[in-house]
């Protein structure tokens, strides 16, 4: 997710077409319908692998390079327990995993490259429904300086919607798991930008993310922009 501080036009529309192209040399076979998971927790499990994980990007922007993923705790309290997730890519993501719920969110995200934060209030929810059920969440989302957090940039209005929309066989470098296939649509609406982004990711339940793809496309100060990537998982440091 790139959180643009300008523009006021809507977002470009996604192709879905680019994403099953990416993927083409990593699916083993068809998508299959999404098998059911008992509860909420085990989405929860399945996004709280910690530690960090290597992956090569197979297309898209920085094709070629290796990024590290690391998902760090950083405690807990008032019924929550709190998480950094570094993407790699210059974004790192503060997630929260409610004790009560069993629901894993997204509480904020700063972008390096443009020195900004972007808090969605209430949290936008990660975690997935059993099934193919989309599971949409609303939130009002603030651009504040990365930091200085007191000085604010934009303000808008952000929606999520995660769905298990299938499962598939993936094959990477660090081998051939079969996944629940993880589609996140993500919409933002600034009084000086619009993004939209569609993801797809596939986790593994033992593993953690074994792939993603994704695809990002926006306008600010009416100049259009539009980033995507793709990524396999790498064969842990120590295999």
């Amino acid at each position: 997710m790139l959180f643009m501080i300008a523009g006021c036009q809507a977002a470009l529309p996604l192709s879905s077409n680019a994403i099953v192209s990416a993927m083409a040399d990593h699916v083993a076979g068809p998508p299959l319908p999404p098998g059911e998971l008992v509860d909420a927790a085990d989405t929860a499990d399945v996004l709280r692998h910690s530690g960090a994980k290597r992956f090569l990007v197979v297309d898209g922007d920085g094709k070629g390079d290796r990024l590290v993923r690391r998902l760090t705790s950083k405690g807990s309290g008032d019924d929550r327990v709190a998480f950094v997730r570094e993407l790699g890519n210059g974004q790192v993501q503060q997630e929260v995993s409610e004790a009560e719920s069993g629901l894993h969110r997204l509480a904020a995200v700063e972008d390096s490259e443009h020195a900004a934060l972007t808090r969605f209030e209430p949290a936008l929810q990660l975690s997935w429904g059993a099934q193919g059920k989309a599971v949409t969440t609303e939130a009002k989302a603030t651009v504040v300086k990365a930091d200085d957090h007191s000085q604010q940039i934009d303000a808008g209005e952000s929606n999520m919607t995660v769905t298990h929309d299938a499962d598939q066989r993936i094959v990477t470098p660090a081998g051939t798991f079969d996944c629940q296939r993880i589609r996140t649509d993500y919409e933002g609406r600034f009084g000086m930008a619009r993004v939209k982004s569609t993801r797809y990711q596939y986790f593994a339940l033992e593993v953690g993310l074994v792939a993603e793809h994704y695809e990002e496309k926006g306008v600010a100060l009416i100049v259009p922009w539009k980033k995507s990537h793709t990524i396999v998982r790498l064969p842990d440091e120590t295999e």
